[in-house]
């Protein structure tokens, strides 16, 4: 089996392939800041979480070169043009086809950066699992000394990271299985790859929406907005020190700051 994919070669198609699986590594860099914070209780300079990002763009970007790597040239592969002229549009506009490249599921490079990616996002996945299990052990031993909502509001980030991480593997989805279907259509012409990448579009859409659905504090001032009220907005700072309490001035654990508007 074939994927055909229009000037993959060029400049930009590692860097954009390297952002695009980049981008789904923030939420396990995330409950790596968690978990130094506090189980380690060390905080992470931003010069760290750069660092951190460098090594995981290195990795991205090589299993982005063995994709790239994975194409010839449309005219090299005569078996593929054989497939791609049976189907009813190419077979009327087979002059768009000069700037194809032609990639077959069965190449080396291919099954390479597939198994590469599978074990990236999965060490995420794991790594993401292991932050949060380790964070929310940590914190049901703070009952005693960390304010309730503060308890609560970290186990609801955590969720949050989750199901955030986990977007893009259910968007990824549902564009694998509507693509297989078309596939089967009598008039099918290609460009299941570009439908397969169509949903993760709603990505940046959908991550706020989950973020207001994990986050109490964020839902109760969202209904406050739409019902017209003022709303207030608050952070609240935990400091977790040595011996496992919480210091602070008020000697609450937690402190919030509200501004109305």
């Amino acid at each position: 089996m074939y994927i055909f994919e229009p000037y993959v070669k060029n400049k930009w198609s590692i860097p954009v392939l390297t952002f695009c699986v980049l981008s789904q590594f923030s939420n396990p860099i995330q409950g790596l800041y968690r978990y130094f914070h506090f189980r380690l209780h060390i905080t992470l300079k931003p010069l760290h979480i750069f660092g951190i990002y460098c090594a995981c763009c290195a990795c991205v970007t090589a299993v982005g070169i063995l994709h790239v790597l994975s194409y010839e040239p449309f005219n090299d592969v005569p078996k593929a043009i054989e497939i791609i002229t049976e189907m009813p549009y190419w077979r009327e506009h087979s002059d768009k086809l000069s700037g194809f490249y032609v990639g077959s599921l069965l190449s080396v490079y291919m099954i390479f950066s597939v198994i590469a990616l599978l074990i990236l996002i999965n060490i995420g996945a794991g790594c993401l699992l292991f932050f949060n299990h380790q964070v929310n052990s940590y914190l049901k031993t703070l009952k005693v000394h960390m304010a309730s909502k503060t308890i609560q509001l970290q186990k609801q980030i955590s969720r949050q990271l989750m199901l955030q991480f986990c977007l893009p593997g259910m968007i990824g989805g549902i564009g694998i299985v509507s693509a297989s279907c078309l596939m089967f259509l009598p008039e099918y012409s290609g460009g299941v790859v570009m439908l397969m990448f169509c949903p993760f579009q709603w990505v940046p859409v959908l991550n706020p929406i989950i973020t207001i659905m994990c986050i109490a504090d964020y839902r109760r001032q969202l209904l406050r907005l739409l019902k017209g009220k003022n709303t207030t907005v608050g952070s609240t700072i935990v400091v977790p020190t040595a011996t496992g309490h919480v210091d602070s001035k008020n000697q609450q654990g937690s402190g919030t700051v509200h501004t109305q508007f």
